[in-house]
């Protein structure tokens, strides 16, 4: 998409009833839990989320279904964020015995430190309408896509280097940084 100059807007969408679950467990499990045969996976979907936050794409978040985990990480990096009202979202990660560490960042810039602490010590699966109050998600709607359409209209009148621009303000405005990412990945 950044590769692409005419490419304005990215959506991250889900089919069925989820968005994304997060972390394929046995997938991560194949190193026999060796935490630093996982870290690589980790740098990188933390890279990926803070490119969210620093692309000239826009990219938007069109979620209709159930989000966990590390999905929610996705949501909170993305710059506008559409929910379904049967949408739902869940930090599930301390029932694992493990920590959100590295969607956590993101997710505190969206949301706010008591909020996202809340949503990591409890692991409660919350609705659209809550995660709206909560700034997680920008919008919920009834028809997603069409909501997602009426954004674009209005994203396109955005130049892609104001994007990149408006980006790099708001990342010097906050916390995520080299600092934030160590301590995340570390965790």
């Amino acid at each position: 998409a950044e590769a692409d100059p005419d490419i304005r807007l990215l959506a991250l969408t889900g089919e069925g009833d989820t968005f994304c679950s997060g972390m394929d467990f046995v997938e991560a499990s194949t190193d026999g839990g060796d935490a630093a045969a996982l870290k690589p996976t980790i740098e990188a979907f933390y890279g990926l989320m803070e490119r969210f936050t620093q692309s000239r794409t826009i990219i938007a978040a069109q979620v209709t279904g159930r989000v966990t985990a590390g999905g929610v990480g996705l949501v909170a990096a993305a710059d506008h964020a559409i929910a379904g009202p049967g949408a739902t979202f869940q930090l599930s990660e301390v029932i694992f015995g493990l920590l959100p560490a590295t969607v956590a960042p993101f997710i505190v810039r969206r949301c706010g430190l008591q909020p996202t602490f809340r949503l990591a010590l409890t692991a409660e699966r919350i609705g659209a309408e809550r995660a709206a109050i909560i700034g997680l998600v920008d919008q919920v709607s009834d028809n997603p896509t069409d909501a997602l359409r009426q954004f674009l209209v209005r994203a396109a009148r955005v130049q892609p280097s104001c994007v990149a621009e408006l980006k790099g303000l708001f990342r010097e405005m906050w916390i995520i940084n080299e600092d934030t990412k160590r301590a995340a990945v570390d965790a």
